[in-house]
């Protein structure tokens, strides 16, 4: 797809209001299956692809299993038929407002509400640094046998300017879905001791296809490859107490990597999304996990 093409995609989809005058798009790297290939979410539901200039990369669209979400039959049935219609054509697909009215009523419908849909909003408002000393560039992060990160998926990534660092978030919303808390810990602390190179190789791959289209700030100027990577777990809304009380039990379930990676994790607490604008997501202005569980 020409560059022309795709800058045009981009600035429809992000000059897009819904119902409520809200913008809910927001515009991921390209993941590891699609290398040419900048994602497309909707309250945490990905309402497509945007294709590369590589010549034979092709747009794609909403998954077929998000229709059914859409309360209304007629609704549905809409989508599909513009689906199917624009199959050979999905760059048409992307600018066209109505399979962007319904695509994101879908993904609403599947999404509002739940930690998706905090990632997304994350994600949005956050990927210029606005002046802070932090941005997110990436959600929920993927890896492959390429890679070789395990089973660990960051929820999201963002780039601290003061350390120079890539940090991997673990985002809880809520306090649900805490079950697996040690796990994350245990696998994020795999990719910032022992894969930090190949994760930074391909987060520098992934900017780059950002900066190419003005999606994110020109971070890497002094960045190294061989720069340590750290992790974090974020808590928005819910009980804060019970918050500090699921970050505690860390220390409980595995000694042996609580002992690797207390240092170089941290915590943060917010009531919603919007107070990351003064509670920010670098290393520094995380707190220690002794901080965070004194109550």
């Amino acid at each position: 797809m020409e560059r022309e093409k795709t800058q045009e995609i981009i600035k429809n989809l992000l000059m897009y209001t819904n119902e409520e005058g809200n913008c809910p798009i927001a515009i991921a790297p390209p993941c590891l299956g699609e290398k040419n290939k900048l994602r497309i979410y909707a309250y945490g539901g990905e309402i497509g692809r945007i294709a590369g200039t590589h010549p034979y990369s092709e747009c794609a669209v909403l998954r077929d299993s998000y229709i059914k979400y859409l309360p209304a039959e007629k609704e549905r049935e809409e989508l599909t038929q513009l689906v199917e219609k624009y199959s050979e054509k999905h760059e048409s697909l992307l600018v066209m407002p109505r399979y962007i009215d319904l695509a994101v009523k879908a993904a609403k419908a599947r999404f509002a509400g739940r930690e998706r849909s905090v990632e997304n909003e994350i994600l949005r408002r956050y990927m210029k640094s606005g002046g802070r000393n932090w941005c997110v560039v990436d959600m929920e992060f993927r890896g492959s046998k390429e890679l070789d990160l395990g089973n660990g998926k960051p929820d999201l990534v963002v780039y601290d300017k003061e350390i120079n660092q890539f940090g991997i978030i673990e985002l809880k919303y809520k306090n649900k879905s805490t079950e697996n808390e040690e796990k994350h810990f245990s696998d994020f602390l795999k990719i910032c001791c022992e894969k930090h190179i190949e994760f930074n190789r391909e987060m520098k791959r992934r900017v780059n296809k950002l900066l190419e289209f003005n999606l994110t700030d020109n971070i890497l100027s002094d960045w190294k490859e061989e720069n340590q990577v750290w992790f974090g777990f974020l808590f928005v809304d819910g009980n804060e107490r019970d918050s500090k009380r699921i970050a505690g039990k860390l220390k409980i379930k595995n000694k042996s990597a609580w002992e690797a990676g207390k240092d170089i994790c941290r915590f943060r607490y917010v009531q919603n999304v919007k107070d990351l604008d003064v509670h920010g997501l670098c290393y520094n202005d995380m707190e220690s996990f002794q901080k965070f569980i004194e109550q």
